[in-house]
């Protein structure tokens, strides 16, 4: 079994990295067809939801926004048996939706929102965009 600090820095690269769908699929820009929310509108699209992102290699994780400002994710990171599990608490500011988690040497971070036919699309702090699918 992994130690906390395995585990923070596991659901820290999920997390961050929201575990992309393809991300050879997605532009290096947000599409122009695709809106920026409001604050009220990712706030409204995030609350009591739970989303599913899948990488390409396989493993998913599961982000679930509580009404209340907790997040959790959970899910596999690769095709082995490990399971992550984290815990934290969510704000939007603007069109950015920022994650805070409980584990211990684990960073906020914050990722700029725009909404999709399907989702949303977040943008890292690296620039890469990532897709995240409803449940």
């Amino acid at each position: 079994m992994p130690s906390n600090a395995e585990s923070a820095l596991r659901i820290a690269t999920l997390c961050v990295f929201a575990a992309t769908v393809s991300a050879q699929s997605l532009p290096d820009s947000f599409p122009a067809e695709d809106m920026a929310p409001t604050e009220a509108e990712l706030r409204a699209l995030l609350s009591g939801r739970d989303f599913k992102v899948i990488r390409p290699e396989g493993g998913h994780i599961t982000i679930s926004f509580f009404r209340n400002g907790y997040v959790f994710a959970g899910g596999s990171i690769d095709l082995s048996v490990d399971r992550i599990r984290g815990e934290g608490r969510w704000k939007v500011a603007g069109s950015t939706v920022c994650l805070d988690w409980f584990a211990a040497n684990f960073d906020s971070t914050c990722l700029e929102a725009r909404k999709s036919d399907d989702g949303l699309i977040l943008r890292r702090s690296s620039g890469e965009l990532v897709r995240w699918i409803p449940e």
